[in-house]
C-alpha cells in the first residue's frame, strides 16, 4: 500500500526532532566551552535506560519520569565536567582534541557500565497510549511522536527565552562569542561551564526518553546517536539555535524518504549525502555565522 507523500514528511519531522535535541545538547558544550563530547549519546541512553526501569519498577508514565531522570543527568553532567573533563584538559593545549580523546573514552566506560548493569537487551517503553493516532483530516498521525514533537519545540523556545532574558543565560552567550571578555566582564566561566555540562546532559537524557518511547534501544547504540547530533550540528550550522533544530528535522524527513524509496540500508546514509550537498553549497551550514 502506498503511503501518503504528507504522512512521510510529517513521519520524518517527529523522527527529526529527536536528533534537532541531540544536536542542541551537543551545542550548548561546543559553544560555550570549545568541547566536543563524544559521550552525549550515551548520556542519552543512561537517561533512556533510567526511564525504562522506574516505568517498569515502579509503573510511572514515562513523562513524570522526567522529574528524577533530569535532575539525575544534570548532575552526573556537572560531576563529569567538575572532575572529569575540566581537569583534563584545563593545561592541554590542544584542549578541543583532547576534549574528544576524554569524552571518547568517558563514553567507552560509560557503555560498559550500562552493559554490565543493565545487561546488552534491547528495550522499549511502551504505556496504553503508545498505539494511539491522532487523526487529522485524511492523515494519521501517533500520538507518542507527536507528543515528543511538542516537547522538543518547547525546549527550543525556553532556550531561547533563557539566552535572551536570563543572566545564566546571557553569560552563556558572552562565553560563547568570547571567553575571555566574559571572563574580564565578571562572569564565572567554571561555574558556567559546570551548569552548561549540566543542561546539556539534561537535554541528552529527554532526548533519550523520548527516543525509547518509539524505538528498541540499547547501550550500544550510544555512539550512533552522537553521531547523528554532529551531523544536524554541522549541518544547521554553529552558533545558532534554530540552525540544529531545522536540520534535525531536514535529517529525519529525508531519512524517512530514503528508507519507503529505497530501502531500509539508506537509513544512516541519508544524512551523510545531505550533509556533503549542503557543505558543498553553503560550507557553514544553513544558519551558520560567517566569520567578519
Amino acid at each position: 500500500m502506498e503511503i501518503p507523500l504528507v504522512n512521510l514528511i510529517v513521519a520524518g519531522i517527529l523522527e527529526g526532532s529527536i536528533y534537532a535535541l541531540i544536536a542542541l545538547g551537543i551545542s550548548l558544550i561546543i559553544g560555550v566551552m570549545n568541547i566536543v563530547n563524544v559521550a552525549h549519546g550515551d548520556l542519552m541512553i543512561f537517561g533512556a535506560i533510567s526511564a525504562f526501569w522506574l516505568c517498569s519498577l515502579f509503573g510511572m508514565d514515562p513523562f513524570l519520569t522526567i522529574v528524577i531522570v533530569v535532575p539525575l543527568t544534570f548532575g552526573a553532567g556537572v560531576f563529569i565536567q567538575k572532575f572529569i573533563v575540566g581537569p583534563s584538559i584545563r593545561h592541554v593545549e590542544y584542549a578541543t582534541t583532547a576534549s574528544l580523546i576524554v569524552t571518547y573514552g568517558l563514553a567507552l566506560i560509560i557503555m560498559q557500565s550500562e552493559f554490565l548493569v543493565w545487561s546488552p537487551d534491547y528495550r522499549i517503553i511502551t504505556t496504553s497510549y503508545t498505539g494511539t493516532n491522532v487523526a487529522v483530516g485524511d492523515y494519521s498521525f501517533n500520538l507518542m511522536r507527536l507528543i515528543g514533537l511538542a516537547v522538543v519545540i518547547g525546549i527550543f523556545i525556553l532556550l531561547r527565552l533563557m539566552t535572551g532574558k536570563t543572566g545564566f543565560g546571557r553569560a552563556i552567550r558572552a562565553c560563547t562569542q568570547d571567553r575571555d571578555a566574559a571572563r574580564t566582564l565578571g562572569v564565572n566561566f567554571e561555574k558556567m561551564a559546570y551548569l552548561t555540562f549540566g543542561l546539556s546532559a539534561s537535554l541528552a537524557s529527554i532526548a533519550g526518553l523520548l527516543y525509547i518511547l518509539t524505538h528498541v534501544l540499547n547501550p550500544a547504540y550510544g555512539f550512533t546517536l552522537t553521531i547523528k547530533g554532529f551531523v544536524a550540528l554541522i549541518l544547521g550550522g554553529m552558533g545558532s539555535l534554530a540552525g540544529p533544530l531545522i536540520a534535525g528535522l531536514l535529517i529525519g524527513v529525508f531519512e524517512n524518504l530514503g528508507v519507503y524509496y529505497f530501502g531500509g540500508l539508506w537509513k544512516d546514509t541519508v544524512p551523510y549525502i545531505i550533509l556533503l550537498i549542503v557543505l558543498l553549497i553553503r560550507p557553514r551550514g544553513i544558519l551558520g555565522k560567517e566569520e567578519a
